[in-house]
């Protein structure tokens, strides 16, 4: 197992957000993490990435503990994180923000087949065409793709995408669930968080329901499929 969440507790101040959270991804795996707004989808990716510290439970990537380490500790462990809201550089140029998301030069050397600006470009070609434009011109979509190639630099083993085709026209969503596909046939374990749940169905093998802090649903996609009342109670609106 690449990662494994146990008994997870994280605050928010005083506010209780995650409750005894576990989980895990196998290798080589694309998992689900669904719920309705406000239930600590978020969270879970930010307690992974370093973002949020939990103060109970441990997470282990490749064994290795992950609670109490910094964001860029944990990301060059190989642990990507693609926020919900879109993270670049607006001032900087297309080109410019994927240098900024590659590895420094010693790290970046000892990857064999990792992420370079070519390979970017033909994952969406559109940025190519755009490398020359600042971030903040970018469409919406634009954005979410330069937010993901982005993080691909960096050589993640294991990416974390909080929401990727939230906002997105349905046309987008098609081309942003292929190039998830693509990652993960690169050999990419991915935890995806998503409140669309035709895409969950369409990208992961298994699939976890959060509501209220909590997991209330632990199996495969087509058994969550299957399982309306689970549906209907925590992800319906």
């Amino acid at each position: 197992m690449i990662l494994e969440l146990k008994g997870i507790n994280s605050f928010y101040e005083k506010s209780h957000i995650l409750q005894d959270i576990s989980l895990g991804v196998d290798e080589g795996e694309v998992v689900g993490l669904l719920g309705r707004n406000g239930v600590g989808k978020s969270t879970t990716l930010k307690s992974i990435s370093g973002v949020v510290i939990p103060r109970a439970g441990s997470i282990l990537f490749k064994g290795k503990e992950l609670v109490g380490m910094k964001p860029h500790q944990v990301t060059r462990l190989g642990v990507g994180y693609v926020p919900e809201e879109r993270r670049i550089f607006p001032n900087l140029t297309v080109y410019q923000n994927l240098l900024l998301g590659k590895k420094p030069g010693k790290l970046q050397n000892q990857i064999k087949e990792g992420w370079t600006i070519e390979r970017a470009y033909a994952l969406f070609p559109q940025l190519k065409a755009r490398q020359a434009s600042k971030g903040g011109h970018l469409s919406g979509g634009e954005q979410q793709m330069l937010t993901i190639v982005r993080t691909l630099m960096g050589n993640p083993e294991l990416l974390l995408l909080d929401e990727p085709t939230e906002g997105l026209a349905p046309m987008l969503v098609d081309t942003v669930s292929d190039v998830i596909r693509e990652i993960h046939e690169a050999g990419i374990s991915i935890l995806l968080v998503e409140q669309g749940f035709e895409v969950i169905l369409d990208l992961t093998t298994r699939a976890y329901v959060m509501s209220k802090g909590q997991i209330v649903f632990d199996g495969t996609s087509q058994e969550l499929a299957d399982n309306r009342e689970v549906r209907e109670k925590y992800l319906e609106v």
